[in-house]
């Protein structure tokens, strides 16, 4: 019998990276995240909160997701469902925060997204 984790964070060392970033960049740092039969929060760097639909991570690709198995990986930088799937926070910010929409599309304009992880 597998063991469901459906409490993921990351680690004291990568969640005290992620607090030394400023203020304005750790929105982009998930630090834990929970799941319920219908939503995963996400928990940020910045302290706010994004609730996501399940079905928003069904519906990416030929990857069946096993919400069993949630974890954040990458110094909070992607999460994981399973051996098979993985997604990168920015990619679920870009769908579900506004805010970061427009400076991910602002830094592209202008060339370089990576000025926002600096």
């Amino acid at each position: 019998m597998q063991e469901k984790h459906l409490f993921a964070q990351v680690s004291y060392k990568e969640f005290l990276s992620i607090m030394e970033a400023p203020l304005n960049k750790r929105k982009y740092y998930i630090t834990h995240g929970h799941l319920t039969d219908k939503y995963v929060y996400l928990y940020r760097g910045d302290r706010h909160t994004l609730k996501v639909k399940l079905e928003y991570f069904s519906d990416e690709g030929r990857y069946n997701p096993d919400f069993n198995k949630f974890d954040i990986i990458d110094c909070g930088q992607s999460i994981t469902f399973g051996d098979d799937y993985e997604i990168g926070v920015d990619s679920i910010l870009y769908e579900f925060d506004s805010v970061c929409k427009k400076e991910m599309d602002k830094n592209a304009v202008s060339g370089s997204w990576k000025d926002i992880k600096k």
